[in-house]
């Protein structure tokens, strides 16, 4: 998340209870955000990302 900041990105989010949750709390996919194919994630990163 530190080098995306300093890189000049924005809209990203940091889940501290990964996708399927833990002792942090109860996950991504359970509080209901949405989730993507691998590569619908890949095909919407920055070209310097990729």
């Amino acid at each position: 998340m530190r080098s995306l900041r300093q890189a000049g990105y924005s809209g990203f989010l940091d889940v501290s209870e990964g996708m399927l949750g833990s002792a942090a709390g109860p996950g991504w996919i359970a509080g209901g955000y949405p989730v993507v194919s691998v590569d619908m994630a890949l095909a919407a990163l920055p070209e310097e990302l990729s």
